[in-house]
């Protein structure tokens, strides 16, 4: 199963993946290929996409959010729609980084211009 786990780089790209590959993440999870995951199939998914060791509080919540008729497996489309939005809150996150960076850089600007501004003039005029 660990080989059948194994992703490449470009399914675990994160917000950009498309519909094909939720379905292929979702079809290399479903171990048993019974068209449902249990709560070790997607412990072993977040395991082959970086999250060895997933905490028990963790994966219940995740677990929680992701069976939302709470029949205790989930489909395809309920995890497609955990999926997506798990992945709109990690690009929104992306976005807000880069915003603080953004404002950072502006800040820095700012700085250097008002040290440019108040140091004195060092030429032979008295300005």
């Amino acid at each position: 199963m660990a080989q059948r786990m194994k992703l490449t780089a470009e399914q675990n790209r994160g917000a950009r993946i498309d519909e094909g590959k939720i379905r292929e993440l979702f079809e290399l999870a479903d171990a048993d290929n019974s068209g449902a995951l249990d709560k070790g199939e997607v412990k072993a998914l977040a395991a082959s996409l970086g999250k060895p060791g997933l905490s028990r509080s963790v994966l219940d919540a995740a677990w929680k959010d992701m069976d939302s008729d709470g029949s205790g497996d989930v489909d395809y489309e309920e995890f497609a729609a955990w999926w997506r939005k798990v992945m709109l809150v990690l690009l929104l996150l992306q976005l807000l980084l880069l915003l603080l960076v953004l404002l950072l850089v502006l800040l820095l600007l700012v700085l250097v211009l008002l040290s440019l501004l108040l140091v004195p003039c060092s030429c032979c005029c008295s300005c």
